[in-house]
């Protein structure tokens, strides 16, 4: 029986294959010359395609360094963030009449002018009303 027959199919794939003079069961087999490190790593195979559907937690990104010129706007966006100031005020306030008249307006309004009609117009009154009276808010 052939020894190099009964070899599996994967091991026989990974040496390098020898001439067939070379191959002889009555000789024995010459020791291979010792290769270079870089030529006997196994070459990475090319990545599959992730497979449908994909397994949650997978990562299908790949990761690349940035640029000089995108790190500097990311470090001057960041700085910006950081020293800017952020500000989100909330005023409470009785908006029961706006209601009323908007209620009784709404079906109106949208027959003339074909918008419905918002709370925006009494905000922009309320706050021409009150930069009237108080004109250093607007300084």
């Amino acid at each position: 029986m052939d020894t190099d027959a009964a070899k599996p199919a994967a091991a026989a794939a990974a040496e390098p294959a020898a001439p067939a003079a070379a191959r002889s069961e009555s000789a024995p087999a010459a020791p291979k010359p010792a290769e270079p490190v870089a030529a006997s790593k196994p070459k990475p195979a090319a990545p599959a395609a992730p497979a449908a559907p994909s397994i949650p937690g997978l990562r299908t990104e790949k990761r690349e360094k940035m640029s000089k010129m995108r790190q500097k706007i990311a470090e001057r966006l960041k700085s910006a963030q950081n020293t800017a100031a952020s500000l989100t005020t909330f005023q409470e306030c009785d908006m029961g009449k706006i209601m009323s008249i908007r209620n009784k307006y709404k079906d109106e309004f949208e027959k003339v002018h074909g918008v419905k009609l918002g709370f925006m117009s009494a905000f922009m009154a309320a706050s021409n009303a009150a930069l009237q009276e108080f004109p250093l808010v607007n300084a």
